[in-house]
Order: C-alpha cells, then structure tokens, then sequence
C-alpha cells in the first residue's frame, strides 16, 4: 500500500485526573499533552529525515496508556497539521466503528470540515 518503514514512538502514559469539567473536557496537569505533541512532532521529524511522505499511523498513548481519546486525537490532527514536514498522508488505520466515529469528531473539531460519519 506504499508504505515501505516504520518509526517506532512511544507517547505518554496518562497520569492526570480523569475527571471531565462542565464543558465535557479533561484538562491534563502533569504535561502529558506537551508530551504527545513532542512525540507526534519526532514522528514527523523522523519521517523528513528518511524521506517519508506517507505514514500510517496509530493513536500514540490513546490505547493501554490512557491517554482520553478526543484530547488525543485532537492533539495529534492539531499536530500534523500544525508542523511543517514534507509528509503529505498520514492514514489512521482503526477497526472500530466508535473509534473511527471519535477520529472524525476531532478532525472536524480540529479543522471544521464538513464531513460527518455515519
């Protein structure tokens, strides 16, 4: 499918209180969110040194390190989108219904695309 490496990358773990505020956010305190954003900018830094212009990639820290999934996911599209690289496609790849729905949340929240799922 024209993906020819891999970058391997560790995230966070999630050490912050889970606890929603009013408006339904997470508020991370212990930096985890600057944390993703160095990783996904390595990824990408990675990438440009190897010549890459099309990775896939998983939700880094969103999995067994805990790390809530809508702030995740906008952290990264916040990312990807926000550093210069010469990567040009980054493809997410999830087998779950309710995963993919979350991802397009956070891309039309990051954005404000007009495509909706489902």
């Amino acid at each position: 499918r024209g993906f020819t490496g891999v970058i391997h990358a560790c995230g966070p773990r999630w050490a912050s209180d889970t606890e929603r505020d009013s408006t339904g956010r997470i508020t991370p305190d212990k930096g985890e969110d600057v944390k993703l954003r160095q990783t996904w900018r390595s990824v990408l830094r990675v990438a440009d040194e190897q010549g890459v212009r099309r990775l896939a990639a998983p939700m880094i820290s969103t999995g067994i390190f805990g790390f809530p999934t809508p702030e995740g996911y906008e952290i990264a599209f916040e990312t990807l989108v926000g550093t210069e690289t010469a990567v040009e496609n980054v493809v997410f790849r999830t087998n779950s219904r309710r995963v993919f729905d979350q991802l397009v949340a956070a891309r039309q929240r990051v954005l404000g695309t007009g495509y909706t799922a489902g």
